[in-house]
């Protein structure tokens, strides 16, 4: 088609660049043609656009347009509109809008330069316009109605089963009696599959996180474990025989804590296991002979598959050992947070040339954008001191970006950019001749006018692999801040369950007002009252107001305390009572998990840090200890167990050196009280005849009851089967994190309990939060 060159626009007004364009057309038989290298290309009319009746020219003609117009809308469908490729601007210049054209006979132009032919030539309202790649291109009437989708509308019902994923991943499902998925996963995993990116929205415990594992594990096992098998080659033959440098994964899952990081990791090594030990059995079924062989080598080759599912977290090992440790393991799956994977990818050692897919689990935690009302200290103080999130999709972004992989430059803002370049140079030649004392304020107002009006629009990046967020409270404030960072492709679609879960728990609310012979009409009006408050009130997190279901399906208590003592004596009380097996306590980030576990141990109850169910140390040295590795891996292992037993012996004196300080500061309080005692002995601070200052402590120590205990940041999207309370221990809480926290029970539309219990102080934020989530607020005594 015809192409126009930027050397002749920059010497051509507006009239100049339309007649050469028809210049280059002719018109013949009722039909128009374009002249390219002494050949005609016909241009198909509007009556005969799409008609299956047509002439075989007619048909390859327009199949040949079909077929480009859907790949280029295919490649720029961030555009919401096709008719905004013909666009010119109107801020043009206008003076020789009313005059005539040499083949106006043919055509007219409208004042944004559209071309549109006489209805009698027999085109009706189509309109040739200039294309991305800078050709002549015909638009027909239909095509303005295209749009680009920014949300999914699928059926309410999901599916009966797995049916999107390979069989042996859904006999692996149901195996592990996963029969049916969520809604959310029937939702979100036909768009992943799609290829687009996408947010994945939807309230905590509804199987977000696990339905995207599912589609990177059977991506996994398609492209990867079955292809090496069709070809006969094991995991070791795909490693070249030069040292690699670095790494190339294929997919990468990036967490907010080191404990989110390791239960993605596990639930990955848990999948391919279980469908690595199927794939086995039945070439062993199909082989009977050599049955041992068979079976070592199936062993070596599990081992080597699953090693290949690496953790980039803080796990005691220096940068050094863990860059050594990742390499010889040739990693594919890539799990980490953003501190660790920052560096890794600034020096080089992570290449994302083989990236497939990039996925970011709880995504406004790690990128903690600002609300539109924060002060310019906050705003400040963030550019000054960014997170190491910004720093990390910043790099990935410059890194896309270096190999060309951003938008073409539109034909028209490209002649809009020339015509506004030679604009502002005649502008600023006439004011150079002239003589006033006002030249130089005239010089500096004309150059800060070149400076916003030449710039060139900004070309977004086009990422050749896919980008997935998900969040239980992706809001307004962190869509836009990823949108406008360019953190991710412009056809993004928003993938989200909380309107259907919003409606199922407000019919179940009202069956059980109907079974308990309740009228709900107030309730209702109340209830719409309130969410419209704090709808106006949240503008920039709408999502926040509609997760009714789970906290429908939980018991709240609220114990309000003093000090310490009464918390702690609060914790036992709750589980004497109430008898749980499993629970987790949430605190604050500043606190000590481990002096809290030996204070309740000496009250006889069961607790223990989160992270001593997961094995950071030897997550990654797998493969290391396998029997038939050789001599370097053997040597790489015992480095990385002599560090380990280091870091342990540090970490033990430091933890001898704060119990001599807290027995220090323990014996100067007991002075002190022994002194104010004897100055006078009316006066008593601590009396442990008081019930409040009393140690509380449990009959006896239950082994198989425990109480796991984490901070507030590391909580996030951790899963331990059969939680039923949540404890919520002096945590300062806003809506959107008490949503996740108390989303670690009553998970997959089971019941759950949440047993707050903090200081006084605090006691009208928590009044607040619960007004804002519609939760009954009623404090209880502990005493």
């Amino acid at each position: 088609m015809l192409s126009l060159n930027r050397e002749f626009i920059k010497r051509c007004d507006k009239n100049q660049i339309i007649s050469s364009l028809f210049n280059n057309i002719s018109y013949s038989n009722n039909r128009f043609y374009v002249k390219r290298r002494d050949n005609e290309v016909q241009i198909p009319n509007s009556n005969n656009f799409g008609n299956n009746n047509n002439s075989s020219n007619n048909n390859n003609n327009n199949n040949n347009y079909n077929n480009n117009y859907n790949n280029n809308y295919n490649k720029y469908n961030e555009y919401n509109n096709i008719s905004q490729y013909n666009n010119i601007n109107n801020k043009i210049n206008r003076k020789n809008k009313n005059k005539s054209h040499p083949q106006s006979d043919l055509f007219k132009v409208d004042e944004n330069y559209n071309i549109n032919f006489i209805n009698d030539i027999g085109f009706e309202d189509n309109k040739i316009g200039l294309e991305k790649n800078n050709t002549l291109k015909v638009s027909p009437k239909n095509a303005s109605q295209i749009t680009s989708t920014t949300t999914t509308e699928t059926e309410t019902t999901p599916p009966k089963d797995f049916s999107y994923f390979h069989q042996d991943i859904q006999k692996v499902l149901n195996e592990m009696k996963i029969d049916k998925p969520t809604l959310i996963q029937h939702k979100s995993i036909p768009v992943i599959q799609s290829g687009v990116d996408a947010y994945v929205v939807d309230e905590t415990g509804t199987g977000k996180s696990y339905g995207i594992m599912l589609e990177i594990i059977n991506r996994y096992y398609n492209t990867t474990i079955l292809e090496n098998i069709q070809k006969n080659k094991s995991p070791s033959n795909t490693k070249t025989t030069t040292p690699a440098t670095s790494i190339k994964p294929k997919f990468i899952i990036i967490s907010p804590s080191r404990e989110l990081s390791w239960q993605f990791g596990y639930w990955c090594r848990n999948l391919l296991d279980r469908l690595l030990n199927n794939l086995n059995n039945n070439n062993n079924n199909n082989n009977n002979d050599n049955n041992n062989d068979n079976n070592n080598d199936n062993s070596s080759n599990n081992i080597k598959y699953l090693s290949k599912i690496q953790l980039a977290v803080n796990n005691g090992l220096s940068e050094e050992l863990m860059m050594k440790q990742l390499l010889s393991s040739g990693v594919d799956i890539l799990i980490g947070t953003s501190n660790i994977l920052y560096p890794f990818i600034v020096n080089g050692f992570i290449d994302i040339h083989d990236l497939n897919l990039l996925y970011i689990d709880e995504a406004d935690h790690i990128f903690q954008a600002f609300k539109s009302d924060a002060s310019l200290k906050v705003k400040k103080n963030r550019k000054a001191h960014p997170l190491p999130s910004e720093l990390l999709f910043n790099e990935i972004k410059r890194r896309v970006r270096e190999d060309n992989h951003i938008e073409q430059e539109s034909f028209n803002d490209l002649i809009l950019y020339t015509i506004k370049k030679n604009e502002l140079e005649n502008t600023k030649n006439l004011k150079n001749k002239k003589n006033s004392r006002f030249v130089k304020e005239e010089k500096q107002q004309a150059q800060q006018e070149q400076e916003q009006l030449i710039k060139k629009k900004y070309l977004h990046t086009i990422r050749p692999f896919q980008t997935i967020f998900s969040s239980a409270t992706i809001g307004y404030t962190t869509k836009k801040h990823i949108k406008d960072r360019d953190w991710i492709n412009r056809n993004a679609i928003f993938v989200s369950g909380l309107h259907e879960s919003k409606v199922s728990a407000i019919s179940i609310k009202n069956q059980n007002k109907k079974q308990n012979g309740q009228e709900d009409n107030d309730d209702e009006n109340n209830n719409n009252n309130n969410n419209n408050n704090n709808n106006n009130n949240n503008n920039n997190e709408p999502i926040i107001v509609d997760q009714f279901s789970i906290v429908n399906r939980l018991t709240h208590y609220f114990i309000s305390v003093d000090s310490e003592t009464q918390l702690l004596n609060g914790i036992v009380d709750t589980w004497s009572n109430l008898k749980p097996k499993i629970a987790i306590g949430i605190l604050p980030n500043d606190s000590n998990i481990t002096r809290i576990c030996e204070e309740l141990g000496k009250r006889n109850l069961n607790s223990k840090p989160l992270s001593s169910i997961m094995d950071f140390k030897k997550f990654n040295s797998l493969h290391l200890q396998d029997e038939n590795v050789n001599q370097d891996a053997k040597d790489l292992n015992l480095l990385i167990e002599q560090q380990i037993k280091q870091n342990e012996i540090e970490t033990n004196k430091m933890i001898k050196q704060r119990i001599k300080i807290r027995n220090q500061e323990k014996k100067e309080l007991k002075q002190q009280k022994q002194q104010k005692q004897q100055n006078n002995d009316f006066e008593d601070d601590y009396d442990t005849d008081i019930p409040a200052n009393k140690e509380w402590k449990l009959k006896s120590f239950d082994s198989t009851s425990v109480l796991y205990l984490a901070k507030e940041d590391s909580i996030r999207g951790i899963d331990i089967e059969n939680v039923s309370f949540v404890f919520i221990l002096n945590v300062d809480v806003k809506s959107s994190s008490y949503l996740h926290m108390i989303g670690r029970t009553a998970r997959m539309g089971s019941k759950g309990n949440i047993v707050c219990i903090y200081n006084s102080s605090i006691s009208p934020k928590y009044l607040k939060v619960m007004n804002e989530l519609n939760i009954p607020f009623e404090e209880e005594d502990l005493y």
